[in-house]
């Protein structure tokens, strides 16, 4: 989940297609943590990387520069100790109007990005970029409808469509959408959409909880992982049966999400199976096994769909 980044040598790196969504996506949840330090050693190590993309190289440079920036204002404004810096949300809105101005057809170009074909970090970081874009006057169809619209018609990967309900929250849009969910039509109210972790009911919460109260004694290292997993996970399964299940959920049902969630994380970091062991860490009944089988099933599911790298 953590990029390290040291004393390497870096220059004449070819990244392969996967590679590189995989990177886009690190970049996502650098932003999004507000782990700016990290996202610019990351950058400034793809910078001496060929992607094979004019564009993409172009993107990183361009998200480099911003942020370097942006760091070296904060470090100037601490240093004369002047009134409150503008917050990180301003400061992208500016950064993302002058590209508008510089580029009128900048929207119409990240939108199309929403495209099936597109490598899903680009869909995503199109979609970090229309979250805080302001609507351009001469546009023929708003942001936000186009958003609705793109969602209402197409199937769309579980996490980009999370990440656009996310947009349109963000983008302030009040109101219910239809989408399809696994080839299921769902109606969703957009105020319900979690932005953080904190967001989701309180029964999801508790889950992780769980988890890291069990992890302190077992597998300390287990709890770093966690939180990250389970977070994508939700956007994964979110607004299905199972999350319908995980929210109305007893505390039995959350000891089971919580050691099945153990069990799949500790055989990604070890390669082992200990599922008997970590059931009777969380006291699971054998009434309980079949609630079991089938969330260790829906995390499996999830984890063959998601490329998770423990290290």
């Amino acid at each position: 989940m953590e990029i390290n980044i040291t004393n390497q040598s870096k220059d004449n790196v070819v990244l392969l297609p996967k590679t590189i969504d995989f990177y886009q996506i690190e970049i996502t949840r650098m932003l999004e943590t507000e782990r700016y330090e990290e996202a610019i050693t990351l950058l400034r190590f793809l910078g001496k990387c060929d992607s094979g993309d004019p564009r993409t190289n172009e993107e990183w440079l361009s998200l480099l520069d911003w942020l370097e920036s942006m760091s070296l204002s904060e470090a100037q404004d601490d240093e004369l100790d002047e009134e409150p810096e503008e917050t990180e949300k301003d400061l992208l809105r500016q950064h993302l109007q002058l590209k508008t101005e510089q580029d009128p057809n900048y929207i119409n170009e990240l939108i199309e990005m929403l495209q099936p074909h597109i490598a899903a970090g680009k869909q995503i970081l199109a979609l970090d970029q229309l979250a805080y874009m302001e609507e351009a006057a001469s546009a023929k169809t708003s942001i936000t409808q186009a958003l609705i619209s793109w969602l209402e018609a197409n199937t769309i990967s579980p996490w980009i469509q999370f990440k656009a309900l996310q947009v349109l929250k963000i983008r302030s849009f009040q109101g219910e959408i239809q989408i399809s969910k696994g080839g299921i039509p769902i109606t969703l109210d957009i105020s319900e959409v979690p932005l953080e972790l904190e967001g989701y009911p309180e029964k999801i919460g508790m889950v992780l909880s769980r988890l890291q109260k069990v992890a302190e004694m077992d597998e300390p290292s287990l709890s770093y992982f966690a939180e990250e997993i389970w977070e994508q996970f939700l956007a994964y399964i979110y607004a299905t049966p199972a999350y319908e299940q995980l929210v109305h959920g007893d505390e039995q049902s959350i000891g089971v999400w919580a050691s099945a969630l153990h069990s799949l994380i500790g055989e990604l970091m070890t390669g082992t199976f200990r599922e008997l062991e970590i059931q009777r860490l969380y006291e699971i009944p054998e009434e309980s096994q079949l609630l079991w089988k089938r969330a260790f099933q829906t995390l499996n599911n999830f984890a063959a769909q998601f490329p998770i790298t423990l290290k």
